[in-house]
């Protein structure tokens, strides 16, 4: 009874990849094979050694014998052989006329083999997709030649096949990652086994680094000059970190230790922290603030660390380490470096509460490979949970982070809990129009796109493709432009003075939020700012000069043209004729609101304390598919005098 498990396509997206896979067999005396359907009742994992075995060599080390090569290319000598499971024949094992089912996929190099989640799409076509810098425990997929295995409900495996007639489409699927100042390379490549009679599909995955330094050892003082950049080294400073961060722990138990039996209070400690902001905003400030509302901060001990690449000393990280040392939990809203290979204590809780909601560039691992890269091994692995405003985003999300989905929790965004208040919004409006005057009783249009370049020290943005005098014209006297943008932009807009009658300038007000709410359209490009303004509903424009350069230089986490809530203005004529005739394709706004909220409401706030910072997620939170939870998720403040306090450590 022949079964034959076919890898049909390959795609790629990002650093994901989807293999669509078909299983069919031939019984006695057929003239056509039939499609293999997935078996009913849950088999035993494939890590579970089969029927038969037997003692083999796997017939592919990959190019140059790679499996016996270490991650930085040298020879570690011959691979012993090992007791693999073999791939029986389906034959002898079962009834030849009896259908096989499929059990499990998984993938097998010469030692080991992972199981690995599968769809039937029905008519023996399955798919399997497999995210390379996420594939098991927050790592990457190990290095490897890996070939797909069908394991049938019989026992029997299958191995998979490529199409030998289609043998060069393989070629063009090889990817190459750079990273870590194109030092190093993370790399997958398809091809076959080195088997005569029975070649299978393989997929080769390494990791490589460049060696550094090299050529002779040089004189005495080269010698000195190596000693002192060891001592200053990048890995030697992460060691004293760990030390000053361990010894900080230890010393810290033996304070609650002694102060518990004095028969003293002990309250958690709360910190909030960025190294991106110089004080609390955003998310973290809406965070604290519904804290002290509920009393809370009379509870928990509050502490606040902010620097920023500008402010940021040795000193000053001394006090960072510490400060995390002595934190239960962690409350971040941007990427965190004092986080990078740090083995934190066990029962400190790091929340991120990402400072953005879900715009269009690409970040974290979702870029892996582009300039500004993460390395295999980042602090965004490092969080106990991250949030988010919609079970729709979880993948998107766990993907930039590197954790699972289960990890990111739809608390909502804090940050809008006062943007979406009556009360709030009317003192917001207060505050903009004393801060700038000019925009009272004018139809205000606020130009607030993203940065250019590689992060803050490199930021900027293109003046030269806003044509002042065109926009200053169009404006007329009941109309004013605010022009905000990105914080990494060092340079302001360069506003000719026979023009600030209809353009000012509001880069250095803090609160983004307050300016939305005076705003009557919005002019951005990819920045996520779209994210608060959408529930606005009010117009939107997307001046995006740059589109393929910027996509294909920092890339899309999602199509840009298709989810983008407003119309894409690709030139500076084509975004005055739009504001000149309205075309604003406003109902592209409900759609995007639809995808990226599940609950609109004034409680995310509430929402982060009491699951995140008082107690755990419900299930219906953290389950990737919220209809698999019975109940629905809570939404409404939990008293302080809540059972939930418990669950602070």
């Amino acid at each position: 009874m022949p079964v034959e498990f076919r890898v049909e396509s390959i795609t790629w997206q990002r650093v994901n990849l989807t293999f669509d896979l078909r299983l069919s067999w031939t019984a006695p005396g057929a003239g056509s094979p039939e499609p293999v359907d997935p078996a009913l009742v849950p088999q035993p994992d494939a890590q579970e050694v089969p029927t038969a075995t037997v003692e083999l060599e796997d017939l592919d080390e990959g190019p140059g014998g790679a499996e016996a090569e270490d991650a930085e290319g040298a020879d570690a000598g011959p691979q012993p052989r090992t007791q693999q499971p073999a791939i029986p024949s389906v034959g002898p094992v079962v009834d030849e006329t009896t259908a096989p089912h499929l059990a499990q996929i998984f993938i097998r190099d010469t030692t080991q083999f992972h199981r690995v989640a599968w769809t039937s799409l029905g008519d023996g076509r399955y798919r399997v997709e497999i995210n390379l810098s996420n594939f098991a425990d927050r790592a990457f997929i190990p290095r490897g030649t890996w070939k797909f295995f069908a394991k049938l409900d019989s026992g029997a495996e299958v191995g998979g096949v490529w199409d030998l007639d289609r043998l060069d489409e393989l070629d063009s699927l090889t990817r190459v990652f750079l990273f870590g100042g194109n030092r190093e390379v993370f790399t997958v490549s398809f091809g076959l086994t080195e088997d005569d009679t029975n070649p299978l599909f393989a997929m080769r995955a390494y990791s490589f680094a460049r060696k550094s330094g090299g050529g002779k050892k040089g004189g005495p003082v080269r010698r000195a000059r190596r000693s002192v950049k060891n001592l200053t080294s990048l890995s030697r400073r992460r060691q004293l970190a760990q030390i000053i961060y361990d010894r900080t722990v230890q010393a810290e138990r033996t304070r609650r230790s002694m102060q518990k039996r004095a028969g003293k209070e002990i309250k958690p400690r709360v910190l909030f922290a960025s190294e991106m902001r110089p004080g609390l905003e955003g998310n973290l400030l809406a965070v604290r603030d519904r804290l002290v509302e509920r009393g809370l901060d009379r509870q928990l001990d509050l502490r606040y660390s902010f620097r920023t690449s500008r402010t940021a000393t040795s000193k000053s990280f001394l006090s960072v380490l510490q400060e995390l040392a002595r934190a239960d939990i962690v409350l971040i809203d941007d990427y965190f470096p004092p986080l990078e290979k740090l083995t934190l204590k066990p029962d400190c809780r790091i929340i991120q509460v990402w400072h953005a909601g879900s715009g269009f560039k690409s970040v974290g691992f979702s870029r892996f490979g582009k300039f500004g890269s993460p390395g295999l091994t980042n602090a965004h692995r490092t969080y106990t949970y991250a949030i988010t405003a919609s079970h729709h985003l979880k993948h998107v999300y766990a993907e930039v982070f590197g954790i699972e989905e289960e990890a990111v929790i739809p608390t909502g965004l804090p940050r809008i809990d006062t943007f979406l208040d009556p009360a709030a919004q009317a003192e917001a409006r207060a505050e903009v129009y004393e801060s700038f005057p000019a925009l009272r009783g004018k139809r205000v249009i606020m130009f607030a796109p993203t940065f250019r370049g590689r992060g803050v020290n490199q930021a900027h943005y293109d003046y030269s493709q806003i044509d002042f005098k065109a926009l200053y014209d169009l404006c007329g006297d009941d109309t004013v432009v605010a022009f905000r943008m990105h914080h990494f932009v060092s340079e302001p807009v360069p506003i000719p003075e026979s023009m600030r009658d209809r353009f000012i300038d509001v880069a250095d007000y803090r609160n983004g939020n307050n300016l939305l709410l005076v705003t009557d359209l919005l002019v951005t490009d990819y920045s996520s700012i779209i994210f608060e303004y959408s529930l606005l509903d009010r117009p939107m424009l997307f001046f995006a000069y740059d589109e393929q350069v910027y996509s294909a230089v920092r890339g899309f986490h999602r199509p840009y043209a298709e989810t983008a809530p407003g119309k894409i203005c690709h030139t500076f004529d084509e975004l005055l004729e739009a504001i000149r005739t309205e075309d604003f394709e406003l109902g592209r706004t409900a759609a995007f609101r639809e995808e990226n909220f599940d609950v609109i409401d004034t409680h995310s706030s509430d929402r982060v304390i009491d699951w995140l910072i008082l107690g755990d997620p419900p299930a219906s939170a953290v389950a990737s598919d919220p209809d698999t939870v019975a109940g629905p998720a809570e939404t409404t403040p939990v008293p302080v005098d809540s059972p939930h306090g418990s669950g602070i450590r």
